[in-house]
């Protein structure tokens, strides 16, 4: 299982490395940001930084002349939605998120339980000396035309955890803590969005889903909101979660088992191949989308100032030109153009209203029958 496994995530590696190659890409930073899966926690087995356990990645990109940036803004405990947020909106230094790891795994009282975490692996996994002075929110905003800058993002865990574990409210044991989290995972996200549409950046977001326990699909009641950010976002691609087996031998013990809401090494590595394969399989059509949302946003309000209506054939041509070019930058322009037409629509009424529904609809269905008829001359050939 794990050479399969090692074995997927070479091959998948080397893919992303080609695609991001292909579009130009000189720099890949990604960035590991909530909860404790998203810090690679784990209560029975081994603690690694989630993104650092994917050992192979930046031997392939250096294959293609791409360099490779990781940063962790996550932790094991304390970590509820909208203490992400915060860290965001106050640009906490990496540093200081080091420093809070550091304690979590530590023996102080207020710390975690985790195995085989020696010094070395503690001054290696959370430094304090060699980080730039960037904080997160440095870091999650930047961009230029040669770095893809990615947010891992795991979470909606916190509040409901918080609640039962430190003496909560009991009318909030439920559904509370979800949707106080839900709040903030989307306040993380308008400011990213709105980032991306006013400063020109083009910062990914991907969700992964809350372990799937079993196989028996129990968190599906938060997964399937999660999920549903897609169509919200221009930015965000949502990442299935692992089959979680639950119950683990404990660490250097093949006879005592236990039970961890967290991965093990091999479902680590497994969720890791899960999120290179979304950003092979999403970062053009997200990248396409953000350039698509950021225009139309301001196209709107351009309309909305201009003092005369102006006519829907005009809209209906500068809708066309450039939506036919961005197309073009995409592998599968049908799934492109499918993911644009819900996300639009969805948006329509807030954002696009003075564009118009009918034009929007029209124009995407004049390109997408477009491109099924090249398809469809291409397969006669």
């Amino acid at each position: 299982m794990l050479k399969e496994t090692i074995f997927i995530q070479k091959n998948r590696n080397k893919e992303l490395a080609n695609k991001l190659a292909s579009k130009g890409i000189k720099n890949l930073r990604l960035t590991s940001v909530g909860n404790s899966i998203a810090s690679g926690y784990s209560m029975l087995r081994i603690t690694q930084p989630l993104l650092l356990r994917n050992n192979s990645l930046e031997e392939s990109l250096q294959k293609n002349d791409i360099s490779l940036e990781l940063h962790h803004f996550s932790r094991a405990q304390n970590n509820n939605d909208e203490h992400i947020f915060e860290w965001l909106y106050t640009n906490i230094p990496e540093i200081e998120i080091n420093k809070y790891n550091r304690m979590d795994c530590s023996t102080a009282s207020n710390s975690m339980p985790t195995n085989d975490m020696s010094k070395e692996k503690v001054d290696r996994f959370y430094p304090l000396n060699q980080l730039s002075n960037k904080g997160f929110r440095d870091i999650a905003l930047e961009s230029n035309s040669t770095l893809a800058n990615i947010l891992i993002y795991n979470g909606c865990t916190g509040s409901f955890l918080d609640n039962i574990t430190r003496q909560g409210k009991f009318s909030q044991m439920f559904m509370y803590g979800i949707k106080r989290d839900l709040t903030a995972i989307e306040a993380t996200l308008k400011l990213i969005q709105s980032n991306n549409r006013l400063n020109n950046s083009n910062t990914q977001v991907y969700i992964c889903g809350v372990p799937n326990f079993l196989g028996l699909n129990i968190s599906s009641l938060i997964n399937n909101k999660l999920k549903k950010l897609e169509e919200k976002y221009a930015n965000v691609t949502y990442v299935e979660p692992i089959k979680s087996k639950l119950i683990y031998n404990k660490y250097n013990s093949e006879e005592d088992y236990g039970v961890d809401i967290h991965y093990d090494e091999v479902e680590y590595l497994e969720l890791n191949n899960q999120i290179i394969e979304a950003m092979i399989n999403h970062y053009q059509v997200n990248k396409s989308l953000i350039a698509t949302d950021r225009f139309l946003y301001q196209y709107s309000k351009e309309i909305e100032m201009y003092p005369t209506k102006i006519d829907d054939k005009i809209i209906g041509s500068m809708l066309f030109s450039f939506l036919e070019k961005v197309v073009e930058e995409n592998e599968n322009p049908i799934q492109f153009l499918r993911k644009t037409r819900n996300y639009l629509l969805e948006r329509e009424p807030y954002d696009f209203y003075y564009i118009g529904k009918n034009n929007i609809k029209n124009t995407l269905s004049k390109i997408k029958g477009k491109k099924e008829d090249k398809t469809i001359e291409f397969i006669n050939l």
